[in-house]
């Protein structure tokens, strides 16, 4: 009876166990293919990613060329007639900082190099590095020099030279407006930009794109499959950029396993749900993997939006910059003039005589010509200012007498406003570290506002006193109009005046108050503005303690 009772059994036991040893080789198997799937996936998107590394730093390269040799302060410097230290600094310190560039080459169109920098932090490349990375890019500079003069093209490469591979910028030098002999046919100078495929760049790249192990390789037996092959513009293999494929579906797998053994001992049916849960966690893990490269393609793509328009900002700041000064300069010079002509038709009058028309248009074109230089003058502080071009020569100022020159150069115009010009400054005034220069231009600014916006009966004070922690408050007050709460959030922009109908027929451009707050701010001071509408304005500079010493001292 045990035999008859145990054979069925027997019987059975061995064809469920060997559908259970089916079932947990085919959920092994199912298991070991969805890991192979899950690492593929991540291999591919590293290698997207890689590329798309690639791509980002050799567009920077083609758009930076394009930028500085579509320029013509470039042709001036460099090519009419070589500015050294400008060079140095525009086509090498700076772009270097903001774009990891380590070598800049001009040649002209001989093909002579007519210009080269190299990063002084980094080795010195060999003496025929030069031509020989003109000799490598010549099809590229060809095409460089065939783009159209009206839009030049910025075109990016790969090389390699005895320090290691480089990313290379290539643009034809152009005329933003060229001249009927610029546009015959012939060769343009070019202007090629390197930066290097270095440690560095490796380092913040496989942070950015997380590519582990990231590395620049040059032998093809010991580069991985996933790895990204470099070549130049003529087939010729540059680098190999090579890293360790993220591991997914293996990191999985180890924190799968425990479970998976014990739920098998536990339960011979669990099988079925352990390959659902890892078809589930593949399924996971692939759509991750996807949301995250397509994430981080949209941050790239955003990236560049935003490089390329503060590229477009930077230009277009420089451009605006160079016409205020041109401008301002080519209107300067007949003004003089004007001015003082006009100054010798008003002497001409005698106090005993009675003005003739002639003398009165004169002086008509006198004072207008004085605002119009005003203006001029006021241009050309700002374009100075916004280019970083207006020099701070700093020593210790006898602020008080400034003080009171400005009182002797203003005084005749508030008396012939009606306006009482006060000065309330201590009998014992320290000495102020700063610019003598734009120290007076602040305290004509303030105190000339003053009297523009102070009406007939008025009065305007200049005020020294100290301010808290022993910085120097200077302040400049009057009984005007004053400034409505809404227009004092925006009364520092430049070109803003107030929208106070009392002040509608005061001369003005609105430039005053913003140049006052960036020569301010040249010396680390800080301004403010008090004001309420029919009682009058208050506006104040307050230098650091740093700044401020006694006279004796």
């Amino acid at each position: 009876m045990t035999r008859a009772t145990g054979s069925p059994a027997w019987r059975l036991f061995v064809p469920v166990g060997a559908l259970v040893l089916f079932a947990v080789a085919l959920a092994g198997g199912a298991l070991w293919l969805a890991v192979v799937e899950i690492d593929r996936t991540a291999a591919r998107s590293s290698n997207r990613l890689a590329r798309t590394a690639i791509e980002d730093v050799t567009r920077d390269m083609g758009l930076l060329a394009k930028d500085y040799a579509y320029w013509d302060v470039t042709i001036e410097n460099v090519l009419v007639d070589l500015d050294r230290p400008w060079a140095e600094n525009d086509l090498g310190t700076y772009i270097s900082e903001t774009f990891g560039v380590t070598g800049t080459i001009v040649i002209d169109e001989a093909d002579g190099v007519a210009f080269s920098w190299t990063h002084p932090d980094r080795p010195a490349f060999p003496d025929d590095t030069a031509g020989r990375v003109v000799g490598d890019l010549a099809a590229v500079i060809g095409q460089a020099r065939a783009s159209p003069m009206d839009n030049p093209d910025g075109l990016p490469c790969l090389v390699r030279t005895a320090m290691g591979p480089y990313v290379a910028g290539v643009a034809a030098i152009t005329p933003e407006k060229p001249t009927l002999e610029e546009l015959e046919p012939r060769p343009r100078p070019i202007l090629i930009v390197l930066r290097p495929l270095d440690d560095a760049w490796l380092a913040r790249t496989a942070e950015r794109f997380a590519l582990s192990d990231l590395r620049i390789v040059f032998d093809l037996e010991t580069a991985s499959e996933q790895a990204v092959h470099l070549f130049r513009s003529d087939g010729t293999e540059v680098a190999i950029l090579d890293w360790e494929p993220p591991k997914a579906g293996l990191d999985a797998l180890r924190d799968l396993a425990v479970p998976a053994v014990v739920l098998l001992i536990l339960a011979l049916a669990a099988g079925a749900v352990v390959i659902t849960r890892a078809m589930q966690a593949q399924h996971a893990l692939v759509s991750r993997a996807q949301d995250l490269a397509d994430a981080n393609s949209d941050l790239v793509n955003r990236d560049q939006q935003v490089r390329s328009a503060l590229q477009r900002a930077e230009h277009a700041t420089r451009a605006k910059s160079a016409f205020l000064a041109r401008i301002s300069h080519e209107i300067r010079t007949p003004l003089t003039a004007i001015i003082g002509f006009s100054q010798i038709l008003k002497l001409q009058h005698r106090a005993n005589q009675e003005k003739t028309r002639e003398q009165e248009y004169a002086e008509i074109i006198h004072e207008s010509s004085q605002h119009l230089l005003a203006l001029v003058n006021d241009l050309l502080d700002l374009s100075k200012i916004e280019s970083g071009g207006f020099e701070i020569n700093e020593s210790w100022v006898d602020i008080a007498r400034e003080i009171a020159s400005i009182k002797t150069v203003l005084g005749v115009e508030a008396d012939r406003k009606g306006v009482s010009l006060q000065i309330d400054v201590p009998d014992e005034v320290p000495a102020l570290y700063a610019d003598a220069k734009a120290i007076r231009q602040i305290l004509t600014n303030l105190v000339s506002n003053a009297l523009k916006f102070t009406p007939h009966g008025g009065q305007a004070v200049v005020r020294l006193e100290p301010a808290a922690d022993g910085a120097l408050s200077l302040a400049v007050a009057d009984t005007g109009a004053g400034i409505d709460p809404q227009d004092q959030k925006t009364i520092w922009e430049p070109f803003t005046r107030a929208r106070n109908p009392a002040l509608s027929q005061a001369e003005g451009t609105g430039l005053g108050l913003y140049l006052v707050k960036m020569l301010a701010e040249l010396h680390g001071a800080e301004v403010g503005l008090e004001s309420e509408p029919g009682k009058g304005t208050v506006v104040s500079v307050v230098f650091g303690p740093e700044r401020v010493r006694d006279m004796t001292a």
